[in-house]
Parts: structure tokens; C-alpha cells; sequence
């Protein structure tokens, strides 16, 4: 059984975390990011994996950036977006499930 929300904060969390870091990343996305933590510890994905969907989906928005258009623009930053949120999502899921290791830190220095 995977704690509430509010617990699930302490156990997530680096130390420090809204002192550390970027300011949209310590204003918003850390505390944004344990929604979809706390769903995806339902599961069997493992911290590796999400960081894996995080590479295939800011390398389409790439892609999405070299097409011309208004569209394709807003698609490839949204894409972006979602990166640097499931970029913040596998970190949480590794501190949770004690997971973390030296090839799950180099598949995200490999993202970054």
C-alpha cells in the first residue's frame, strides 16, 4: 500500500528540496510530479522505464520544434514540458522504492 500524498512527500523528496534546484523546479514541479509518482508506485513500472519514456517523448518534441508551424511549436514545447515533469517522476519513484543506482543516473545524465 503506497502512504498518502502527504507522506508520500517525505519519503520522495531529496532533502532540501525547496531550497535546491531551479525555481520553476522547486516552486512547482517537484510538488506536481507526486501525483503521478504516487499513481505510477501502483504499479510495476520501475524508475528506469520512466525515465526511458521520458527520452522517447522529449526526443518526438524535438521533432516536433524542427516542423514549421504554430502547432508543432506548442506540441514540441508541451513535449518538452512533460520531460522535465517525468524527468522529476522517476527521481521520486527511485527514492521511494530505494531503487537508485549508477545505471539509472547515467540513463537520466543521458536525458539531461
Amino acid at each position: 500500500m503506497v502512504e498518502p500524498l502527504k507522506e508520500l512527500n517525505k519519503l520522495c523528496q531529496k532533502l532540501e528540496y525547496k531550497t535546491k534546484g531551479n525555481w520553476y523546479a522547486r516552486t512547482f514541479l517537484r510538488d506536481a510530479a507526486l501525483p503521478a509518482t504516487w499513481l505510477l508506485l501502483h504499479t510495476g513500472v520501475t524508475a528506469d522505464q520512466i525515465t526511458l519514456i521520458s527520452f522517447a517523448v522529449s526526443f518526438i518534441g524535438m521533432i516536433f520544434l524542427m516542423v514549421p508551424g504554430t502547432g508543432a511549436f506548442l506540441a514540441g514545447a508541451f513535449l518538452l514540458q512533460l520531460w522535465y515533469y517525468l524527468d522529476h517522476v522517476d527521481g521520486q519513484i527511485a527514492r521511494y522504492r530505494k531503487t537508485d543506482c549508477l545505471t539509472g543516473r547515467f540513463l537520466d545524465f543521458l536525458t539531461h
